[in-house]
């Protein structure tokens, strides 16, 4: 057998907690600088997905071609429904100083938008 997995296995790059209209939350936060193991990317997602510790989990990619690698395998392997707690951002500048979201766009609930255009109101 495997063994079993405990959390540590599964500890994000940061956490977030906040208040967004009114609800608190803490989101995972996952930097994916480049394309890990397919089954590692899955096991993960399935983690995020069953979790009770986190309600989202948002993913930021240097690049649209590696966002559209992940959401592809999440949605096969994890449903298109996947997309209602993890979000999946590019943000083309995360290896600058200070990266900027404005230029990135990814999957929110199965729609295009920026982070910005979901979190863009949050002070």
């Amino acid at each position: 057998g495997k063994g079993v997995r405990g959390i540590q296995e599964f500890l994000p790059d940061a956490r977030v907690i906040g208040e967004f209209k009114g609800v608190n939350f803490e989101a995972a936060i996952e930097l994916e600088l480049t394309q890990k193991e397919k089954s590692r990317i899955i096991e993960k997602g399935k983690y995020y997905l069953e979790s009770k510790y986190y309600n989202h989990a948002l993913y930021f990619f240097p690049d649209h071609d590696l966002l559209e690698n992940y959401y592809a395998i999440f949605k096969e392997a994890l449903g298109i429904e996947f997309n209602r707690k993890i979000f999946l951002f590019s943000c083309p500048q995360i290896f600058k100083t200070r990266p900027s979201l404005e230029n990135g766009s990814g999957y929110v609930m199965n729609k295009t938008k920026s982070f910005l255009d979901v979190f863009g109101g949050v002070q």
